[in-house]
């Protein structure tokens, strides 16, 4: 039998999530000094390779 994602624990996930990227911005802003441009793109830097390994990831489950 396999197991499938709760829609509740993903819900929660997602908003966990969300609000440590808020709490890390706000830190990153006023607490650091960092500009909305630097900030922003350090998000997109980091965020683009772990998107690709959560979707190979992803994808190699499905494929076996």
């Amino acid at each position: 039998m396999e197991s499938k994602p709760d829609i509740a624990a993903i819900i929660v996930g997602v908003c966990v999530a969300g609000y440590a990227a808020l709490a890390i911005r706000y830190v990153a802003l006023y607490d650091l000094g960092f500009s909305l441009q630097h900030i922003r793109g350090t998000a997109i830097a980091i965020a683009t390779p772990l998107a690709a390994l959560v979707a190979s990831d992803l994808l190699t489950r499905r494929a076996t």
